[in-house]
């Protein structure tokens, strides 16, 4: 009986999935030119300025690239969601049958999606480019103050609003995989505000805190020094 009930469990998450996902991810929607409503308003915005004939502000175009960067991603999650329906529904036409005719269904595996990197991997940018990363609640509390992209990673740095000896560093791995986080933050005090400047090896993100003293972001070892890259601490 237990088993009987969980075959009929699957078959209805499954089919739940498939409903629910199919709506969003289907292949016309996916290969076609997504944008997130955020970067829709934020070219309506751009267009009225040019109907205007008056310059865009930076902030704005710093806002749709970065926008548009990350409406690619978000295309890349519904073409992953895509082809794990397309598996399960090649899964469910092959399973065996049970004695009502529903199909046995396996836990099924689904092959990764890597996203594709950033086309400006080492673009450098201040607090509106920091911003453009975040959901405006976060800010808050806190005031961003930089940010740099690798080819999967981005790295930004702020400061708390209610705390300004307290700084801080976010890692944002697009490409966290098992137990890896996704995003995670680095707190520190008395260092004031950490300003990025290059990238090396794309894996190197070099910055400047406290005035003139210079540190590197290890994005491979996910690890900070504040001392000049190159040099023993």
């Amino acid at each position: 009986m237990k088993k009987k009930t969980s075959i009929v469990s699957s078959i209805i998450l499954i089919t739940l999935l498939s409903g629910t996902l199919g709506i969003f991810a289907s292949s016309d929607f996916v290969h076609s030119v997504y944008k997130t409503n955020e970067l829709i308003l934020l070219e309506q915005a751009k267009s009225e300025f040019e109907t205007q004939n008056k310059e865009v502000p930076d902030y704005i175009l710093e806002k749709i690239k970065a926008e548009a960067e990350y409406s690619k991603t978000h295309a890349y999650v519904l073409q992953k969601r895509e082809k794990e329906i397309q598996q399960i529904e090649e899964i469910r036409k092959n399973a065996p049958k049970d004695e009502k005719g529903n199909p046995i269904i396996p836990i099924p595996t689904f092959t990764k999606i890597k996203p594709e990197p950033y086309e400006e991997a080492g673009q450098v940018g201040n607090r509106e480019y920091a911003e453009s990363f975040f959901p405006r609640s976060f800010t808050y509390n806190n005031d961003l103050v930089s940010a740099i992209t690798s080819s999967y990673h981005v790295i930004v740095s702020g400061i708390d609003k209610n705390n300004l000896e307290h700084s801080f560093i976010i890692h944002i791995n697009n490409i966290a995989e098992g137990d890896q986080p996704g995003r995670e933050q680095f707190d520190f005090t008395g260092k004031g505000p950490i300003i990025f400047e290059k990238l090396i090896d794309d894996h190197i993100a070099t910055f400047k805190f406290d005035g003139d003293q210079e540190g590197y972001f290890d994005i491979n070892d996910n690890s900070i020094s504040f001392s000049a890259y190159g040099e023993e601490e």
